[in-house]
């Protein structure tokens, strides 16, 4: 096992002038009931200049009687044989403040870099390194000797370009750390929102995470991305103006922003916020379909007198298994139908339906009021993806106050009567291209495949 004491010492060094000295050393251990005492004494004075004579005596008192003594006398001599060239040594100094008080007065205490060497600031915030070589040099501060919730001004670390045989001169201010915040907002997911929550939805949205975000100025450019809900964040942001980006070939597909940047001026110590909204885009949807089984018609009139304009003799929602619910659109007649997405219209009240085909359809059905043998208002919004279901019949009941519309193994549910809000997706498939049937009865009915 290792051995146990304790010891002590201290030292005293006194200077005649600046070519002399003398200095004084004493220490004391005590390890298993033995002591030991030690002195040192060293005195050095220079002589012509550049060169110095050192004495140097020690006296040990040791257990039983053991001492012991040593002198050594020493003269060292300047040959004058530089390391680097002195010309191309240089140094640089400076003062750390704090620029955001008055008078901007001096930071003592503050652990200030240039590349390997450190120093530590007085009590006027004034710092100094010598001995570097020319060239280019990297200085920066210890951000735990400034505060972590502080920053140096500008663009850190600093480059300093030094000149052999000179000082240069670089002040470095500190000020309290702003920060941006924000998210990317989905025009009509946010305006959807009250209503999913409402309603317990979730997933209304498209994925707005992993979007590039870009906060630079002059100098700096920083970049984060979005989270899994939108957000984004910029921490320890010096004060001053910026302006912030949003990368457009990182949003969803068929997505828009309304603006781009924006001018941002951040104070020290404040949070900014900014939200980017981004829309879906307007385009075409085809939809296929068999002439035959294709039903066309003009939409309902919203408003609150508005009545289906449908030709109950050509088409009957109750007898008609090949009832096809109104959209506004046109027909080429050669087994398709174009339509214009209508997702810039609140509560739109346009529908289609398509047997036997494939159509590029995303349903949206948002405070609808449904009367039986009434066409439903549903929104028709444009989608990404391509993915296809054959619906061959479908079911109709009454409920008394929610719609619940899912896609099922090929099957379309719609349920209920009344005021209802059902957001964006099918049965949490994200960018699903389906074929869709929905009617409104007060009955329960269940239609032959055909």
């Amino acid at each position: 096992m290792l051995d146990t004491g304790k010891s002590a010492g201290g030292s005293l060094t006194w200077y005649r002038s600046q070519g002399a000295g003398i200095q004084l050393g004493y220490q004391f251990q005590e390890v298993k009931d033995k002591t030991r005492h030690q002195t040192d004494i060293e005195a050095w004075w220079n002589i012509a200049g550049a060169s110095t004579l050192r004495l140097r005596t020690r006296f040990r008192e040791g257990p039983g009687g053991l001492n012991e003594y040593a002198a050594m006398l020493g003269f060292d001599v300047m040959f004058g044989f530089p390391v680097a060239p002195r010309g191309n040594l240089g140094g640089i100094r400076g003062r750390v403040f704090d620029a955001q008080r008055e008078n901007r007065p001096g930071l003592a205490g503050v652990v200030v870099r240039v590349d390997e060497h450190a120093t530590v600031t007085g009590e006027n915030g004034e710092f100094s390194v010598s001995g570097l070589s020319a060239g280019r040099h990297l200085v920066d501060a210890d951000l735990r000797t400034i505060g972590l919730s502080r920053l140096i001004i500008g663009q850190t670390p600093i480059r300093a370009e030094v000149v052999g045989n000179e000082k240069l001169h670089l002040d470095l201010a500190v000020s309290d750390a702003g920060s941006v915040i924000g998210a990317v907002i989905d025009a009509h997911s946010e305006a959807d929102t009250t209503n999913a929550i409402q309603w317990g939805m979730e997933g209304t949205h498209p994925n707005l995470s992993g979007i590039l975000i870009e906060l630079s100025d002059e100098n700096t450019r920083r970049v984060a991305l979005t989270d899994r809900n939108g957000r984004f964040r910029f921490q320890r942001v010096a004060p001053g103006a910026w302006r912030l980006w949003i990368d457009a070939s990182s949003l969803p597909s068929f997505h828009l922003f309304d603006q781009c940047s924006y001018d941002v001026n951040v104070a020290a110590g404040q949070t900014v916020e900014e939200n980017f909204h981004v829309r879906r885009q307007q385009r075409d949807i085809k939809f296929l379909a068999k002439q035959s089984m294709l039903r066309l018609g003009r939409g309902l009139d919203h408003d609150s007198d508005s009545k289906a304009h449908t030709n109950h003799d050509r088409s009957s929602p109750n007898n008609n298994s090949e009832q096809a619910f109104e959209q506004s659109g046109e027909s080429n007649h050669e087994s398709e139908l174009s339509i214009r997405d209508s997702n810039n219209q609140e509560n739109s009240p346009w529908a289609v339906a398509v047997k036997d085909g494939t159509a590029k359809l995303l349903l949206d059905v948002r405070e609808i009021s449904v009367e039986s043998n009434k066409v439903v208002p549903i929104r028709v919004m444009a989608c990404a993806g391509e993915f296809k279901v054959n619906v061959t019949k479908w079911v109709n009941w009454h409920s008394s106050s929610i719609w619940v519309v899912r896609m099922i193994d090929g099957e379309l549910y719609s349920v209920g009567t009344g005021v209802a809000s059902v957001i964006a997706e099918l049965d949490g498939i994200r960018s699903e291209s389906v074929t869709v049937i929905v009617q409104a009865g007060s009955r329960a009915e269940i239609l032959p495949e055909q």
